[in-house]
Formats: C-alpha cells, structure tokens, sequence
C-alpha cells in the first residue's frame, strides 16, 4: 500500500473519530478496490523482494474507499458558510422543493429570489457579479 494513501487514511479518521476499526475497513476497501482492477494474471502473480511492481494499492484505490466510507458531512460544511451563503442555499432548496424533482434553477431565476429577500430583510443587501 501506497504510504500517501495510508496518510491519507490515518488523517481523515483522525479527524473524524479516530477508530482504528474504521481505518482498517477503508485500506480494506481500498485493496478491493484495486483487487478489482487487475487482470487475473497480476492478482495470482508471486511477487518476489525484488519486484519493482510495488506498491499496487495507490492513492485511487484509497481516494475511492475513503469517499464509500466516510461520507461528508453537510452539515459541518454548511456551519462554515457566511450568513448570505446559507441563505441563498435555503432559498436555491426551498425553490427545488416547490417546484419539484428535476427542477432546474438558473442563475438569474436565483438572483431574482436572492434581492427578493434583500426587500424583505431577510439578507443583506445582495449583489452576484
């Protein structure tokens, strides 16, 4: 295994909830995932001291497993954002809802719905490029 992505891995566990058990399923995962993508030849090939092929589960494989496993936390992301930036997500949410799955919302259409709530003091005044 690739020690970058064993860095990786060790990283966002940590920083989530540092078990070792979660660690472990991901690099398991991982080497699935590489497991996957070679050809039989390779996977019953014996691989001597020598070899030049190592390592085989890269940075991918774990990018990958790590995505499956440790989903993100919208919730922590959205705490992040200024005021106006939550707000213009509940507006862009609430239009998607009204009006149905499959909805497209334009940029303009969005903006029209953002200075609406400037008039209603529900923003600061609001400006997009």
């Amino acid at each position: 295994i690739d020690l970058k992505a064993l860095d990786l891995i060790s990283r966002r566990v940590a920083a989530s909830d540092g078990d070792v058990r979660k660690a472990l399923e991901i690099v398991s995962n991982g080497i699935n995932k590489c497991a996957d993508l070679l050809s039989e030849e390779k996977l019953s090939r014996v691989i001597g001291d020598d070899d030049e092929c190592l390592p085989l589960v890269k940075l991918p494989h774990m990018m990958r497993a790590i995505r499956e496993g440790m989903p993100m936390r919208y919730t922590d992301i959205i705490r992040g954002l200024p005021q106006a930036a939550k707000v213009v997500l509940c507006i862009a949410v609430s239009l998607s809802k009204a009006w149905g799955e499959g909805a497209v919302i334009g940029i303009s259409t969005l903006k029209k719905y953002c200075v609406e709530a400037t008039y209603h003091s529900i923003m600061d005044e609001f400006s997009i490029g």
